[in-house]
């Protein structure tokens, strides 16, 4: 759908270019967090239609992050895509799932696979 807007939480800078570049190929803004607070304060403002959170952030994390956004008024069901999600840490899984049941976890980052789930949780 057109008109979308979509927050880039990573602090990989180069990364977040990458998945802006293919948010606006489907015709999507984007804006790019580079640490967990600019995440939740852009959320906050910004009210994006959905979340691209990266685990590791700088200024707290990705789990606590979300945790924030999903405490914010309408954006407690905000769709969120988790990347970098490192495996054999349940305990971090647990916590980021515990906030975002709707969330879709990749284990890695790749741009073309994360604008893929962008467009599943998109109505």
């Amino acid at each position: 759908p057109l008109g979308v807007v979509v927050l880039i939480a990573d602090a990989d800078a180069a990364r977040a270019r990458e998945i802006a570049v293919y948010c606006q190929r489907l015709g999507w803004s984007s804006l790019v967090a580079v640490d967990a607070l600019q995440a939740v304060t852009f959320a906050s403002r910004a009210r994006p239609d959905v979340v691209v959170l990266h685990t590791r952030l700088p200024a707290g994390n990705g789990a606590g992050a979300l945790e924030r956004i999903r405490r914010l008024p309408a954006r407690a069901d905000v769709p969120v895509v988790v990347i970098g999600v490192p495996h054999g840490d349940e305990a971090l899984v647990a916590r980021l799932r515990a906030a975002a049941a709707d969330a879709i976890f990749l284990p890695g980052a790749d741009p073309r696979a994360v604008a893929g789930a962008l467009a599943t949780v998109l109505p």
